[in-house]
């Protein structure tokens, strides 16, 4: 049954916020279904390969997350035109792939399509427009253009903080901002940022943020606090 179906895929995108396993098998079992009753290119299978690939993405198999984006992306072009906010969701998740992977020139390509689709269709204060600059900020960052880079991030912090649904999006400005602050030798400012993104996680539980970014953002403190000279209390924990 369809509803049959659409639940399963619902609990396939529960599980992955929970880092449960059994996404991958609930998001496979719904594409099989949507491939064999809407055809290979409906938009539903390009929406189960957009989740499936997000799935994979996170598990870091990062080859087959890549081929999914991209498939994803021909069937919301086929199905709805290049122009579309389906399309720009999978370019900037390949771009988040790419950022990862450090592939940094087709992640600035694809996530500058993302925002320049997103900017003719939503509100210039739309959430998922300032996701797509925090990403653009990293990237940029990464190429050493830190100029810019703070300024993507700080407008991304500004939505984040106007919009406090959003703690992952806060915790990745604070924690670019952070890094920028490092580069420049500015210790205690880099520190303080931190230790801020780290006083979201408890107003909102890790359920709302990617194991991938508390990673990164646990042993991003961890080496600051080091080179200060100082242990990292939490280890103890």
């Amino acid at each position: 049954h369809p509803w049959v179906v659409r639940l399963r895929a619902t609990l396939g995108r529960v599980e992955f916020q929970r880092g449960d396993s059994a996404a991958e098998r609930q998001l496979r079992s719904a594409l099989a279904v949507f491939e064999r009753h809407g055809g290979p290119n409906s938009p539903l299978v390009g929406g189960m390969l957009n989740g499936l690939a997000l799935v994979l993405d996170e598990q870091r198999r990062f080859p087959e997350a890549r081929e999914l984006y991209l498939r994803a992306i021909a069937i919301f072009e086929h199905n709805h035109g290049k122009r579309h906010l389906n399309v720009a969701k999978s370019l900037h998740n390949l771009a988040e792939l790419e950022l990862e992977l450090g592939e940094l020139e087709p992640a600035h390509e694809h996530i500058a399509r993302a925002i320049e689709i997103q900017a003719e269709r939503l509100d210039d204060h739309d959430p998922s427009l300032a996701w797509n600059r925090s990403t653009l900020a990293e990237i940029e960052r990464r190429r050493g253009h830190d100029d810019v880079a703070e300024q993507l991030y700080r407008q991304a912090l500004a939505r984040a903080y106007a919009s406090p649904s959003h703690p992952e999006l806060a915790i990745r400005a604070l924690q670019g901002l952070a890094e920028l602050a490092w580069a420049r030798g500015e210790l205690d400012v880099a520190r303080e940022r931190l230790e801020l993104a780290a006083t979201i996680i408890p107003m909102f539980g890790t359920s709302h943020v990617k194991m991938r970014t508390l990673a990164e953002l646990e042993f991003t403190l961890a080496r600051l606090l080091a080179l200060q000279g100082e242990p990292d209390a939490r280890a103890g924990r």
